[in-house]
């Protein structure tokens, strides 16, 4: 009894576990698009160089979004080349994940004891 118990837990925890991935899409700047199987990571990428006094530095190279595509390919593009990302789910409203060129601060009031 215990086994079977053990097979079905293990079966019902195999088939949820497999649809919790959720799909984004990646926009390029130059109009294409990509859907990605989970969320897309920033990753760095460094270089060690030896400066003139012989220390050995990490340098930053590159940095550029990794992720895997519905076909399970790894893809790694630069960050300069992402316009957008977002949800599938989102419909193209970019509303809940963006990834904006420039933030625009908002303005302040001027304080209400300010004579200007």
């Amino acid at each position: 009894m215990s086994k079977k118990l053990f097979t079905l837990t293990a079966l019902m925890a195999l088939l949820l576990g497999t649809g919790c991935v959720s799909h984004y899409i990646v926009v390029l700047n130059n109009g294409s698009s990509t859907t990605s199987r989970g969320k897309p990571r920033i990753k760095t990428q460094y270089e060690t160089r030896v400066d003139a006094a012989g220390k050995e530095q990490k340098v930053q190279v590159s940095q550029y979004y990794e992720f895997k595509d519905v076909g399970g390919m790894v893809q790694r593009v630069p960050l300069s080349r992402i316009a957008q990302i977002y949800p599938k789910s989102d419909q193209g409203d970019a509303k809940l994940f963006y990834l904006p060129k420039s933030y625009d601060m908002p303005k302040s009031k001027k304080p209400w004891y300010s004579i200007d």
